[in-house]
Formats: structure tokens, C-alpha cells, sequence
């Protein structure tokens, strides 16, 4: 979860965050779990206002882009993590000292050009329109607090930069586990989670669910009778039944 709370967000500022609170929600996260309309309904705040909120939130959550870059790329009309992802960092560097110069915001320090391109990087990775397989971005698994900024830089260094990359190439990175800074068994259990991902019909999303219900590995969702339950919420009643029979038929 991101532990960030909504009131270092100088757009949304003491007075909403203080509504927000109100009704239990006090971080980032928090906001992010409802749907626009659902925070206009339970804080009566106008449409345009949550929906700049909403952008800010989301540019947030890019690696690297801290609540003040957020509410920059913002205020330079990049509205969302697609945006960011087909821009140019020379353009946007200029962008952001024009607005310094031109308006009342001010930029105490400008990114570099190599830490825009890094936020450019993060957000082509975060939308790559692939919803099942390996060829997914690492930095999705980081709901699992196995896969960080910090280690996907350092996979960086050898070209790795997707699921699939991570398999064919972690035989040759010597160390690969402590190069991560990952235990034992937390190495394993990344691993475990990678072996989900190869079920036909599961994806990163369907994967966070069942990790936070506490299903780690092939064996706990073999094990686990209550998949229905777990997954009504995130997929309709067929694509449970067809996973149930990838396992079945990919795992006897």
C-alpha cells in the first residue's frame, strides 16, 4: 500500500484531505480503490476537481515521481500514466522550466533529463496493453513487496525488464537472489508467483488476489477448494472455470 497521505497533495491540501479522512479515506490507495463517481458521491466535491485527483494520484504512483513532480506533470497537461509514456523528456524539461518562469509554481530543483526518462520508462512499462503471460512489466509484481524500484533497477542493468526476461536470462546474472537483496525464501516465493502467471487466464491482477488471500504458490491453489469466493469479485463465473480447468489439465 502506498502510505502516502492524500494531505501532501498541495490539490487536494488540509480542508479535503480532512473530508476524505472523514470517511476513511487518508492515503493514496485508500482514494484509488473507488471509482470517481463514488468519491463524489460520498464527499460531494465536483467532478472536475476529483478527476484532477485522480490523475495526480495515478502519476504518483509511477516509480520515482515524487507528490510535487505528480502535481507538476499535471500542471504541463500530462493527465495520466498513458500521456507520460509517449512524451519526449527534452520537451517536457522545458515545459516544466517555462511553467517556473511563466507561473506562481515554483520548482526548487528541476529533474535531470536521465530522471525524466526514467519516469518516461516506468510508464511505458506500466501501460503495455498485455493482459496474460510473461511479457509483462516486473515492476507489476509490486504489490507483493518482492519485486521494488530498487530491484528493478538493478535488473535493468542486465536488460531485464519483463517476467519472461527474468527466466530466460536469471541463470546467467550470478547471485541473481542477493543481487536483489531477496531472503531465501522470499526468492521462492517470487519465483512461486511467476509459476502462476504461466496458467492460461490468470494475469498480474488475479494474482495479487490470491496472494493477499493468502494462495502463494501452485499448491496452495490446488489445495484452496473456495477459489469461486475468491476471485467473484475480480472475474466473472466462466473465466473461474476456466482456470480451474487450466490447472486441472496443465497440472495432473
Amino acid at each position: 500500500m502506498t502510505k502516502t497521505e492524500l494531505r501532501e497533495f498541495e490539490s487536494i491540501g488540509d480542508l479535503y484531505s480532512k473530508k476524505l479522512n472523514d470517511v476513511g479515506i487518508k492515503y493514496v490507495d485508500d482514494f484509488l480503490e473507488h471509482s470517481p463517481s463514488q468519491i463524489i458521491e460520498i464527499t460531494g466535491v465536483d467532478k472536475e476537481r476529483v478527476g484532477q485527483w485522480f490523475n495526480v494520484l495515478n502519476l504518483y504512483h509511477i516509480p520515482k515521481v515524487s507528490v510535487r513532480d505528480a502535481e507538476l506533470l499535471f500542471n504541463i497537461n500530462i493527465n495520466s500514466v498513458e500521456e507520460l509514456s509517449h512524451r519526449q523528456a527534452s520537451r517536457i524539461y522545458y515545459k516544466l522550466k517555462n511553467l517556473e518562469e511563466q507561473t506562481y509554481f515554483i520548482i526548487l530543483s528541476l529533474p535531470t533529463f536521465s530522471t525524466i526518462d526514467e519516469w518516461i520508462y516506468f510508464s511505458k512499462l506500466m501501460t503495455m496493453n498485455i493482459k496474460y503471460g510473461l511479457n509483462i512489466p516486473l515492476i507489476s509484481l509490486s504489490f507483493s513487496s518482492l519485486m521494488n524500484l530498487e530491484r528493478a533497477l538493478e535488473l535493468k542493468k542486465y536488460h531485464i525488464f519483463t517476467i519472461e526476461d527474468f527466466m530466460s536470462k536469471k541463470q546467467f546474472v550470478r547471485n541473481m537472489r542477493k543481487r536483489l537483496k531477496l531472503k531465501k525464501y522470499e526468492y521462492k516465493d517470487l519465483l512461486n508467483i511467476i509459476e502462476l502467471l504461466k496458467i492460461d487466464g490468470i494475469d498480474v491482477n488475479i494474482v495479487q488476489k490470491l496472494f493477499e488471500s493468502g494462495i502463494k504458490n501452485l499448491e496452495d491453489l490446488k489445495k484452496k477448494a473456495k477459489i469461486d469466493s475468491i476471485l467473484k469479485d475480480t472475474i466473472d463465473t466462466k473465466s473461474i472455470e476456466e482456470i480451474k480447468n487450466n490447472i486441472k489439465e496443465g497440472h495432473d
